[in-house]
């Protein structure tokens, strides 16, 4: 179908105007209706946040003690760990000085090898004594390093002494403690 406009061209123009003007006035209607409901929508949203917000700093509040309870237990917790820990290494350590005196007369020579002292630090042993000969010195040597406890034995150093009228050979031995715990005779058990 065909439409044709016996309106003059000046009412013509008039109409266009007119109804052009009206469609920008709805839209502008329009639009500030959007923004106004948008508006409404994101103060809400807001509000709404605003509130969960309170709700959950009161409930914080309310857990605050119980954090605290379970921040000093987990405190307590690890001072217990730490005391237990103490207590399992000076059980294990309260073996040692024993054993390694024992280990240490066992492997004297009764008359070739005299100790005159030993210093403990950690796990290194530090030995001074006196021999007859170099040969007694290399037995003790060697029966140090058989023992189960005692690793990296080395001479340190050996000198030549007069005790009396008896030249004896002073000495000084460094090795290294191995825990009863860690020996392979304390592992085969």
């Amino acid at each position: 179908m065909v439409k044709i406009n016996l309106l003059p061209k000046e009412d013509q123009k008039r109409t266009g105007a007119l109804g052009q003007l009206v469609l920008f006035t709805f839209i502008g209607i329009l639009s500030i209706l959007a923004f106004i409901g948008g508006w409404i929508y994101l103060s809400n949203q807001i509000d709404g946040l605003k509130k969960d917000i309170r709700r959950l700093e009161a409930r914080l509040e309310e857990l605050k003690p119980k954090i605290a309870e379970i921040e000093k237990f987990k405190a307590d917790k690890k001072d217990l760990e730490g005391k237990r820990e103490a207590i399992l290494k000076l059980e294990k350590d309260q073996k040692v000085p024993v054993r390694l005196l024992d280990e240490i007369y066992k492997t004297l020579e009764k008359e070739e090898v005299w100790l005159t002292a030993f210093n403990k630090a950690g796990d290194k042993l530090s030995i001074s004594g006196v021999a007859l000969s170099n040969p007694a010195i290399s037995n003790y040597l060697r029966k140090l390093e058989e023992s189960p406890y005692i690793k990296n034995v080395e001479l340190i150093i050996s000198t030549e002494s007069k005790i009396f009228d008896r030249t004896v050979r002073n000495f000084q031995i460094s090795c290294e403690l191995e825990s009863p715990g860690e020996t392979k005779e304390a592992k085969a058990k």
